[in-house]
């Protein structure tokens, strides 16, 4: 049988644990506590960023996509438009054309008049006066 005095060890050594536990607590956890809150609010801030970059490179890929098939529809125009070194075998052969006819060309031009340059480039213009 145990004594009094075994009880009072007994009790105080679960009283000692329990002090020792509490203190643990109170000094090496709880100020851990807003670091885990501030780690926690910086991962989501994180995975919300990467979220939001994981679309703009989405869309930036669709844009690229798109990009290709207006480089592809450039090419295809380009190979069938008349280059700037054509256009007087173009022409002569306009004015071939209309002397065969029986047409008579007053004028043929290139570019629109008064245009600025990007314009003439990215827009050319031809035009034929037919008398």
């Amino acid at each position: 049988m145990k004594t009094i005095k075994q009880y009072l060890i007994s009790s105080i050594v679960i009283i000692l644990g329990f002090v020792a536990v509490t203190l643990i607590y109170l000094f090496l956890i709880t100020p851990l506590v807003p670091e885990i809150s501030d780690t926690k609010t910086k991962i989501a801030n994180s995975n919300s960023e990467l979220n939001q970059k994981k679309e703009k490179l989405k869309k930036l890929e669709e844009i690229k996509d798109k990009l290709e098939e207006y480089r592809k529809v450039e090419e295809k125009i380009k190979s069938v438009l008349p280059s700037e070194k054509d256009l007087p075998k173009l022409f002569h052969m306009m004015e071939v054309i209309a002397a065969e006819s029986n047409i008579g060309l007053g004028s043929i031009s290139s570019g629109a008049s008064g245009a600025s340059a990007e314009t003439q480039c990215l827009v050319p213009t031809t035009r034929l006066l037919v008398i």
